[in-house]
C-alpha cells in the first residue's frame, strides 16, 4: 500500500483496504499474523477488511482478538464494527483508529432491518478538522459477475446519505 500526503492545509486519512482470507482462522484458531504483517510500517488509520469469518460469533471474540493483535503491534487502540453477509459468517470488517477517527453513524448496527443499500455503511468525522467521510465496505458474491454487478448498484447513491 502507497500513501501520499495530502494537499497543504488538508486532513490526511491512511486507509488500508485488505482482503483477510477466511478472517484469520486456521484450523478452528484465529492467526492473526497475516493482517499484522500486512499492514508493514503502515499505521493506518481506517482499515476495510473483507472476510472476517466467524469474527461476530462467540461475544464478537474474533473481532476482540484482531483489535488485541493490532494494538499489541502499533500501540493503537483500534476499535471495530462489523457488516453483514447473507452468504454465510464471513462478512466484512472496518477497523480505526478512535485517537483520528469518529464514528458518527453505523448504518449496519441492526442487520434484521438494515436496507440492503446501507449495509456496511459507516458515516465518520476526521477528528481536528471535523471532515466528514463516509465507508463502505461489502463482500460480493465471488462466484457471479451479474451478481456483483447488481451488488455494486446497490451503493451508487451513498454519496448523499446523512447521519441524522
Amino acid at each position: 500500500m502507497a500513501l501520499r500526503d495530502s494537499s497543504p492545509g488538508q486532513p490526511n486519512l491512511r486507509v488500508a483496504v485488505f482482503n483477510f482470507e477466511a478472517g484469520g482462522l486456521r484450523d478452528g484458531r484465529y492467526n492473526f499474523s497475516d493482517l499484522v504483517r500486512a499492514r508493514g510500517p503502515v499505521r493506518a488509520d481506517l482499515v476495510l477488511l473483507c472476510e472476517a469469518k466467524g469474527w461476530a460469533g462467540d461475544g464478537r471474540r474474533g473481532l476482540q482478538s484482531a483489535l488485541a493483535a493490532l494494538d499489541a503491534e502499533t500501540g493503537l487502540p483500534y476499535v471495530g464494527e462489523l457488516a453483514q453477509c447473507d452468504r454465510g459468517p464471513f462478512g466484512p470488517a472496518v477497523l480505526y483508529n478512535p485517537v483520528v477517527v469518529r464514528l458518527r453513524c453505523w448504518h449496519d448496527a441492526t442487520p434484521a432491518t438494515t436496507p440492503d443499500d446501507k449495509r456496511g455503511l459507516g458515516e465518520f468525522e476526521l477528528r481536528g478538522s471535523g471532515a466528514p467521510f463516509s465507508a463502505v465496505v461489502q463482500h460480493w458474491d465471488p462466484r457471479s459477475l451479474v451478481r456483483r454487478r447488481q451488488e455494486a448498484e446497490t451503493v451508487d447513491r451513498w454519496g448523499s446519505i446523512r447521519c441524522r
